[in-house]
């Protein structure tokens, strides 16, 4: 019974919340399904942005049941996918603002070093007398996760026919200041 709640909660955690703001956008923009599509992908991926930002504060009930390893693989693994997510969401979505571009271009080449970087600390483990740098690469990541989040916020408030969309814009606004309250507090817990 335990297993099946907690598969229960994954699969609210990767599924129904990307879901809300889907929906908050779809039922509200008129667009051929192609470009929804692309949209859709677009949101995937902050959403999993978002839900990354969380599970690295390593709450207790996620440590508890899949374990530290296995939380850095699913980090890991979520960050692949919002980069293939992004990364489709840029071969299809047209765009004819430079803003636009530059800032969903950059957040995405900045969410690949991240996830270069996990890879990396993955697949080998940094030696302990590497510790003071393995520190600063750390908090640099963690500027660059932040800098991710906030460049895909000014990327879609930029997009006038996105940004008049009130519901989807309350619930991504919700969304973008959780992700930040999220690192932040990660940042502020560390230092205390």
């Amino acid at each position: 019974m335990k297993k099946h709640l907690t598969w229960l909660a994954w699969a609210f955690f990767l599924v129904l919340i990307p879901a809300v703001l889907i929906a908050s956008f779809n039922f509200n923009y008129q667009a051929p399904l192609a470009k929804l599509l692309a949209y859709d992908l677009g949101i995937i991926a902050f959403v999993l942005w978002v839900e990354i930002a969380w599970i690295k504060l390593k709450p207790h009930w996620v440590e508890k049941t899949i374990g530290v390893d296995t939380l850095y693989k699913v980090i890991s693994f979520l960050g692949v996918i919002a980069l293939l997510g992004a990364g489709l969401h840029q071969m299809i979505a047209e765009s004819a603002s430079t803003l636009i571009k530059t800032t969903g271009i950059i957040a995405w080449l900045l969410a690949l070093v991240i996830a270069i970087y996990g890879l990396i600390a993955l697949a080998t483990k940094i030696p302990s007398r590497k510790v003071k740098l393995n520190r600063v690469i750390k908090a640099v990541v963690n500027i660059l996760a932040i800098l991710v989040v906030a460049l895909i916020w000014i990327h879609v408030n930029v997009i006038p026919a996105i940004a008049s969309i009130r519901p989807f814009m309350i619930t991504f606004n919700i969304y973008a200041i959780f992700a930040f309250g999220c690192q932040l507090f990660g940042w502020y817990r560390k230092r205390h």
